[in-house]
């Protein structure tokens, strides 16, 4: 019941707010709905502040988590340090965060980039490592995570509708397949 709950308010907020977000703030939100896992997230950035919002699903269990970070360094490459609180399996966690990622041309003649990002968590010692690969309306990702209790590597091909839209259709380790939205105004 609060999975759904959390779904149709997130829902609701893309649908009602993102065509009012300034420019100058930020937001990010992905559903992905497989045969074994499902999961969203949601980012919003103000200034130098990124507020998150996760939650995943899959056949053993469930995790919500929410966190609030601090771009350290914007850029070229941007670093973030953050804390959240994490609720899975009867239990609440406290967590300390960073990431760091890139978006740079590869070939800029041919209108290609590529997207790295790299984060770590003290939950479990999480880590997640992510490769992007962009060409036009196309984008390959190639994600690595590893924790104590799971490890699983994702290919996610991606498929840009506008500016700010995408589709996803991607494949893991554990044999999930998931088809995924995607909006960003990063």
């Amino acid at each position: 019941m609060i999975r759904k709950i959390l779904i149709l308010i997130t829902l609701s907020n893309v649908l009602l707010f993102s065509s009012e977000l300034k420019k100058e703030n930020k937001y990010f939100f992905q559903i992905d709905i497989g045969n074994k896992e499902n999961s969203f997230v949601s980012s919003y950035k103000k200034e130098d502040i990124l507020y998150d919002l996760a939650y995943s699903y899959w056949k053993t269990g469930e995790k919500y988590s929410i966190g609030i970070n601090k771009y350290l360094m914007e850029g070229k490459y941007n670093l973030l340090l953050g804390s959240g609180i994490s609720y899975k399996k009867n239990q609440i966690k406290l967590n300390m965060k960073t990431s760091i990622d890139t978006y740079q041309p590869l070939i800029k003649e041919k209108n290609l980039y590529y997207y790295l990002r790299g984060e770590y968590s003290t939950e479990e010692k999480e880590y997640q490592l992510l490769s992007r690969i962009i060409q036009d309306k196309i984008a390959l990702d190639l994600v690595y995570q590893k924790s104590e209790t799971y490890k699983k590597k994702s290919m996610i091909f991606n498929y840009k509708l506008d500016d700010i839209k995408s589709m996803r259709l991607g494949i893991d380790s554990k044999k999930n397949v998931f088809i995924g939205f995607t909006i960003n105004t990063f």
